[in-house]
């Protein structure tokens, strides 16, 4: 087993954060996700839109799941 090093130093101590500029993003209301999943009668779809909302995936990644 390789012994344990630590830094005695922030490396990033005197990185500079770049400004950004905060971003308006659409979101839904718990009513609304409610009411989408109610409404959703296949359980292959409602599982996609399961993970898209709980999981927190990106697009291509829930579309990109197979049953495999």
């Amino acid at each position: 087993m390789a012994p344990l090093k630590f830094l005695l130093e922030d490396p990033a101590e005197e990185l500079k954060v770049p400004q950004t500029k905060e971003v308006k993003r659409p979101t839904m209301t718990a009513k609304r996700i409610s009411d989408l999943i109610n409404v959703i009668e296949d359980i292959h779809d409602l599982c996609l839109m399961s993970i898209a909302l709980f999981c927190a995936t990106r697009t291509s990644e829930t579309l990109g799941l197979t049953s495999s």
